[in-house]
């Protein structure tokens, strides 16, 4: 080790201290959000109170006491607000039948009956509040009441019948009564200006509501117009409510520009109702609000046929406030999440990223004998790019600084494990190779650690907490420690000083013996079933894996859940690190045959330690705790592999004894 080397490492330190300063704060904020809201849809407790013979406003008061907290009222369409009946609407459109082109006879018409569409409402107070809710949204229409009466000008009936009119008064008003505050579920206009969406969040404030979840499958103002959605909801102090999971068009793009008013929102929707018992949706609500950051669950009941709907979904409720308490929530309304106003302090992740960069020429040091000037330049050049950034274009900071980290630090710690493991030791007894290889499982895991700790600290702002801004380039950081660990199990250098050509000399001819040497059947079919594990690792890696877990893994993700509070990663514990400890005990026989396909698996156990660390939305408490879980549980799988490699594999020679 050189000056250089010192350096670096003790820049790696300070980084660290500043990341662990930063991770502190992230979970002393994450701590102090624990109030959560729970939502009950209006429409279904009015379908369920029906079925029950009993009014809304009680049945919303049973769902109060069970531990609801708010009611969702959406806004609804002219199709709805006639099926209810509070509506009757009459067109002279080309649409419409005959006999029912009507002519507004009953009002006083100095040119004689006029035919245009119409609608008929049941009181001069419900035409005027259709009436107003329509000029609001299409102020160039020409709507107008009379009486009961509203003339529609150059609007249709056809046009309207599926467009979201107002959030019925009556509606707000009995949840208010039962004690639930509102929660706004506007819907998106079709051809609106923009003053429509500044009347929608108006009416949003005016019943009384603080949070929007939308209703449909897009948001308002979609596509040319969220900006404006935003800008009146932050006027009118109105939280967006993202919801997870859902395949709502322009929400991610809503949510970066309504960060930090934001509100993370699980639901289960109808579709998923109909294959999920009840049990299993309370599971899948608390696991959301523990695991992702969820602080607002929009329940949809349970409206299928039961002996008794009414007390069937004040239970259900019940027991989703019940386990929310018991895991230390509180139930109310929800507000977003804060920070001091001075957060995150920027020397701290200007420090972090520092630390990044010098573990990088701590890894070039490891491959290859590159002299401590070169090194030095590198370092430099890195370092200025990145506070270029930082200084210059901020938003672009933390995606290239945490690209850095999760690329090198799995990849320097699968380094250092490897290069730990001297080649070709005599054949020591099996107890000293397992303690040797969970020794490198360790300091591999140490270093992939710090790698996510130093992330957390770049990605410290409360956009990426809130989970509105994501972490960039999941694929490349996969990729670029696949690619140093299938090299350094290749090449196999020794991380120790010596001159380049004498690196050259015993590296090169390595890398050629392994390209050129023949492949068996069997060699040929290990290399595909590896590279398959490679491709589908790689496709349920990110925020949204691509690949749906089985029935039996999600069995045994709940069971592990239940017993350790944090499930660790399946491919963790049963794949990536127990085959990093039979990589370095390979290393340490010298067994080198099937080193790289190992040492490539066991770069997913590293990387996936780190990238845990990447979904900042889930509490760093928990992703600690994960990847604790999934280090000691992979060391006792990595023992059991260990030894019965050592029973098939590891013979001795022929005259060793």
């Amino acid at each position: 080790m050189d000056r250089s080397d010192r350096v670096f490492i003790a820049l790696l330190v300070i980084g660290l201290a500043a990341a662990t300063f930063l991770a502190v704060g992230r979970m002393h904020i994450e701590a102090t959000s624990r109030v959560v809201d729970i939502i009950v849809d209006a429409d279904d407790a009015e379908r369920v109170a029906a079925a029950s013979g009993l009014d809304l406003r009680t049945y919303l008061e049973k769902l109060r006491s069970a531990g609801a907290s708010a009611a969702g009222v959406q806004e609804e369409t002219l199709e709805e607000l006639c099926h209810d009946g509070s509506v009757t609407a009459l067109s002279a459109g080309p649409y419409w039948p005959a006999d029912e082109r009507k002519p507004v006879s009953s009002l006083a018409w100095s040119n004689g009956p006029v035919y245009e569409p119409y609608l008929d409402t049941r009181s001069p107070s419900s035409a005027a509040q259709v009436a107003d809710a329509l000029r609001c949204k299409f102020p160039r229409a020409g709507v107008s009441s009379i009486g009961t009466i509203v003339l529609l000008g150059r609007l249709t009936t056809q046009q309207l019948w599926e467009t979201p009119l107002l959030l019925p008064p009556e509606k707000v008003l009995t949840a208010q009564l039962a004690g639930l505050s509102v929660v706004a579920r506007l819907g998106n206009l079709p051809s609106a200006p923009e003053a429509a969406i500044e009347a929608a969040a108006a009416e949003a404030e005016g019943a009384g509501a603080k949070l929007v979840v939308f209703r449909g499958r897009q948001v308002l103002g979609y596509r040319e117009l969220i900006p404006q959605t935003a800008r009146a909801l932050k006027k009118h102090g109105l939280l967006f409510g993202y919801v997870e999971i859902a395949e709502q068009k322009g929400q991610e793009e809503l949510a970066q520009q309504m960060t930090p008013e934001l509100v993370r929102v699980h639901s289960i929707s109808d579709r998923d109702l109909e294959t999920t018992s009840a049990g299993m949706a309370i599971t899948r609500y608390a696991r959301a609000v523990r695991e992702r950051g969820i602080r607002a669950c929009y329940i949809r009941l349970l409206t299928g046929p039961q002996a008794a709907p009414a007390q069937a979904n004040l239970d259900y409720v019940s027991a989703v406030a019940g386990r929310l308490r018991g895991e230390g929530f509180v139930i109310g309304p929800v507000g977003p999440l804060s920070a001091p106003p001075d957060w995150p302090w920027q020397p701290a992740r200007w420090l972090a990223a520092l630390a990044v960069v010098a573990a990088g020429g701590v890894l070039l040091r490891r491959l290859a004998p590159v002299s401590a000037g070169l090194r030095w330049v590198l370092v430099a050049a890195f370092a200025g790019l990145l506070f270029a950034l930082a200084l210059k274009k901020e938003a672009q900071f933390a995606p290239a600084a945490g690209l850095l980290a999760a690329s090198i630090l799995p990849a320097l710690g699968l380094t250092l494990a490897l290069q730990h493991a001297p080649q070709g030791e005599s054949r020591p007894p099996t107890g000293a190779l397992q303690a040797r290889a969970v020794a490198g499982l360790g300091l591999a895991s140490l270093m992939s650690l710090v790698g996510g700790l130093l992330v957390v600290g770049l990605y410290a702002e409360i956009p990426y907490l809130q989970g509105a801004q994501l972490f960039a380039g999941v694929k490349f950081s996969y990729a670029v420690p696949l690619l140093l660990a299938f090299l350094v199990a290749v090449a196999q250098p020794s991380g120790q000083e010596r001159s380049m050509t004498a690196w050259r000399r015993a590296v090169w001819p390595r890398l050629q013996g392994f390209f050129r040497s023949p492949v068996a059947w069997g060699g040929a079919i290990a290399i595909v079933l590896g590279l398959a594990a490679v491709v589908l690792a790689l496709m349920r890696s990110g925020n949204e894996s691509a690949v749906a877990p089985t029935g039996l893994e999600l069995k045994a993700r709940n069971f592990l859940e239940t017993i350790l509070l944090a499930r660790p990663r399946t491919k963790e514990f049963l794949l990536g690190h127990p085959a990093l400890m039979l990589a370095v005990v390979l290393r340490l026989r010298g067994r080198c045959t099937w080193l790289p396909l190992v040492a490539l698996i066991a770069a997913f156990g590293q990387i996936s330690l780190l990238n845990t660390f990447c979904h900042f939305h889930v509490p760093l408490s928990l992703s600690l705790l994960r990847s604790v879980h999934g280090v000691w549980i992979g060391a006792a799988f990595g023992v059991l592999l260990i030894l019965l490699w050592r029973r098939l594999c590891d013979r001795p020679e022929p005259g060793v004894g």
